[in-house]
């Protein structure tokens, strides 16, 4: 994908180029045919009096156009990428968040089965309590960050 905007910037930038290069042309095809005293002279190789200006005009108008879509599309693909790489991070921290809720299920288990008396339970209940109320702990937190959704 930065290949491709590379290229397009590439294309974009001598397009560009070629139209500064197109009017400095222009700008000095008036200076061959300006003589010092002000009076237009033109030689016999630039005559300008045939040239149709409205199409140059229009040639003008295309190429900007052309530039306008060509920047149009970038911001376009360059959404799409943000977009794509939003629901990457999002799928990688559920992806996260699942085996987080995994690991702590055996745990989950062992303190329910312990009963509503705490002060009762043994150290080993109170670790698998400790590693549940920790992996809730982190899951709020990104929840309330948005990392994830709270409906996970």
């Amino acid at each position: 994908m930065r290949e491709r905007l590379a290229q397009i910037g590439k294309i974009i930038l001598a397009l560009c180029l070629l139209a500064v290069l197109g009017y400095v042309g222009t700008l000095g095809m008036v200076a061959i045919v300006t003589s010092f005293d002000g009076s237009m002279v033109l030689p016999q190789l630039v005559r300008l009096d045939p040239f149709d200006w409205t199409a140059v005009n229009a040639l003008a108008a295309t190429l900007t156009f052309l530039i306008n879509a060509l920047l149009l599309a970038t911001v376009v693909i360059g959404f799409r990428s943000v977009r794509e790489g939003q629901a990457s991070r999002s799928v990688h921290v559920l992806a996260w968040a699942i085996n987080q809720m995994d690991a702590v299920k055996q745990d989950e288990q062992m303190v329910r089965h312990a009963g509503p008396n705490f002060e009762a339970w043994d150290e080993e209940v109170r670790a698998s309590a400790n590693r549940v109320c920790n992996a809730y702990q982190r899951m709020c937190y990104f929840a309330r960050q948005g990392l994830i959704s709270p409906v996970h």
